[in-house]
């Protein structure tokens, strides 16, 4: 009965022991590969959210660049525009009525 309970690998109750070691060595290597792997992919997303942070405020002020020249060409337009209907005013041209270019050139042909 003793060679039973023996645990230096003899007799079931060390096959068992040595089985149940194994199994304990195994279980921490998983442990510790998975928390390694999980730091890993921990700094790897750290990094990837910073990568992310930095393109999204360069992205942010490329869009107020983006916004402020828009304001400025619709002001220019408007300008323009004003500027426009300021010489057709001053030509007795309406804006329902635009000049007709044709017939002014035919004039100064005859």
């Amino acid at each position: 009965m003793s060679e039973q309970l023996t645990t230096d690998g003899e007799g079931p109750l060390g096959e068992a022991a040595r089985r149940f070691e194994e199994a304990l060595s195994g279980l921490e290597e998983h442990l510790q590969s998975r928390f390694s792997g999980e730091a890993a992919d921990r700094d790897v997303t750290d990094e990837t959210l910073g990568q992310l942070s930095s393109e999204l405020s360069q992205a942010r002020r490329r869009e107020m660049v983006l916004r402020n020249a828009a304001a400025e060409a619709s002001a220019a337009l408007g300008r323009a525009a004003a500027e426009v209907r300021s010489v057709l005013a001053s030509t007795g041209e309406s804006e329902d009525q635009p000049a007709n270019l044709e017939a002014d050139e035919g004039e100064t042909a005859e």
